[in-house]
């Protein structure tokens, strides 16, 4: 939107008509140090906004990620073209806090007192401006408070809720507790048409129990969700507008771009990132998985031998090895388990790269021909159905140049992704899967990380709202029916009294005071 070039009798003409060149304005005004970048998701807020003016829509839920201009536009600058519009109109503003409450305030007075907006709306009149309250002279009225405060006597036309939760008290139960219950019990209540003023709450996403997810369960509220990027196809339909944000797009990708999502992703975790900036968060823990069935075995220990389990490789290749049109692609996965005879279910390696065809195979046999030495049997490989589509050309080929064979099962089943990992729920809930204490992985890029911890905290810990499952949807392969994976029989080993084959996994044996089991 270019508002530079043009007369100040076209400016004044083109800022009292136009919304969003109105809140460009205002962003100047405010903020004037920074630069103003335009982007379409600004249009599409200020026609939800225009669409509650009208009365199509009474109650509007908006989610976006931080410094998206949600505070800009929905807070300072429409409040500030309400009462442009009509000096008669009531606005009650709140936040988490009464400071960011007065700050939304003072920053719209300065909108309101510039020169310009008095050129826009002559008839709008300041007589009281106040950190708490601005009024004019037609009884117009912009009044703040935040969470918990008071709102008694007071109504408004336009009740406008920004940020209701602080990100660093999203996890306290009281904290949210205590918010929803002001937001129904008192900030709700200051409609002064019930059933006909507009309530709009814009927020970023900062738990499963968050104040937007309150008012989904009571229902009755339209929404607008715009994540800092898509990770599906998603299409936004208002009256005889429509936007569509394809699979990969980014919100908006000159400010929130790859690289900056990727620092937020190490500044927040992927826990705090995915409820922020991709709008689905989850509890603590993800929900689903929870950190105590976490349990681990020393794969350093001296003793400790892969002997006797049945090994199986679960191999799930990606389809391209480079980003393409801003997509973050899937890494290709490969998880070795051993199935013991104490009936416990232990993971003794992995691989999650960004590899093409000739890589993955070379990775493959590189780890079969690893684990068949170190357990005296091949293990059987479970190929996903897709990938095998893909992958069998390749790994006959290599079976021919290097005559080195094994058994590779098709892993088929239509079942939805999510469904398909919380099968293997039940097995962690009765405590039997181990990790080791880690696995140190060199990619192709010569980057060395910890997969184990990866594996944990980025993929089981905030399933189902991670940004990657590659790993966790490989493993979970382990129950399907297809490859048809048993336990070894129990045969004669020796213990210390009082020992169980955990023990002896864990790398605690002693061959002195043995009995047998």
């Amino acid at each position: 939107m270019k508002i530079d070039d043009v007369t100040d009798e076209e400016l004044t003409a083109l800022l009292s008509t136009d919304q969003v060149a109105f809140t460009q304005q205002c962003f100047h005004t405010v903020d004037p140090s920074h630069k103003y970048i335009h982007n379409w998701h600004i249009e599409c807020i200020v026609e939800h906004l225009q669409a509650m003016e009208r009365g199509e829509i009474f109650r509007l839920i908006i989610n976006m990620p931080p410094r998206s201009l949600k505070s800009i536009t929905c807070t300072i600058a429409w409040t500030a073209w309400l009462l442009g519009h009509d000096p008669e109109t009531q606005i009650i503003a709140s936040s988490h806090s009464f400071d960011l409450s007065t700050k939304h305030n003072l920053d719209t007075k300065f909108v309101m007192e510039s020169d310009w907006y008095r050129d826009c709306f002559p008839g709008t009149i300041l007589t009281k401006a106040t950190e708490k309250k601005l009024q004019t002279s037609r009884r117009g009225v912009r009044k703040v408070t935040s969470v918990n405060g008071a709102v008694m006597g007071e109504g408004g036309d336009y009740l406008i809720m920004d940020d209701p939760i602080e990100a660093k008290d999203a996890f306290s139960e009281t904290v949210r507790t205590t918010t929803n219950r002001w937001v129904d019990q008192s900030f709700l209540t200051r409609e002064n048409v019930p059933g006909y003023s507009r309530a709009l709450v814009v927020m970023q996403r900062l738990h499963e129990k968050d104040t937007t997810a309150h008012l989904q369960a009571k229902g009755g509220w339209h929404e607008l969700i715009l994540p800092a990027y898509f990770e599906k196809k998603i299409i936004i339909d208002l009256g005889k507008n429509r936007w569509i944000c394809n699979e990969g797009d980014f919100l908006h990708e000159e400010r929130l771009g790859e690289d900056v999502l990727d620092k937020k992703v190490i500044d927040l975790t992927m826990q705090g990132f995915v409820g922020q900036y991709l709008m689905r968060p989850a509890a603590l823990g993800g929900g689903e998985f929870k950190a105590k069935y976490i349990q681990y075995y020393n794969n350093y220990a001296r003793d400790f031998t892969c002997e006797g389990m049945n090994i199986y490789i679960l191999y799930d290749p990606a389809n391209t090895k480079k980003k393409t049109s801003g997509h973050d692609p899937d890494y290709t996965a490969m998880v070795v388990i051993g199935l013991a005879s104490d009936n416990n279910y232990y993971l003794l390696d992995l691989i999650r790269d960004r590899l093409n065809p000739t890589e993955r195979v070379e990775k493959l046999f590189k780890l079969h021909m690893k684990w068949a030495k170190l357990s005296g049997q091949p293990p059987v490989v479970g190929v996903e159905h897709y990938g095998m589509m893909t992958e069998d050309f390749y790994i006959k080929k290599e079976m021919n140049r290097r005559n080195y064979r094994f058994r590779c099962i098709e892993l088929k089943g239509a079942m939805k992704k999510e469904d398909r990992i919380r099968r293997v729920i039940p097995l962690f809930e009765n405590f039997r899967v181990y990790f080791p204490r880690d696995i140190t992985y060199i990619d192709t890029n010569g980057i060395s990380a910890d997969l184990v911890s990866i594996f944990i905290q980025e993929e089981i810990l905030v399933f189902p709202v991670g940004k990657h499952d590659d790993i966790l949807d490989a493993f979970a392969r382990i129950v399907d029916n297809d490859l048809q994976a048993y336990f070894p029989e129990i045969g004669t080993v020796f213990l210390k009294a009082g020992q169980t084959l955990k023990d002896l996994y864990m790398g605690d044996f002693d061959e002195s005071n043995y009995m047998t089991w």
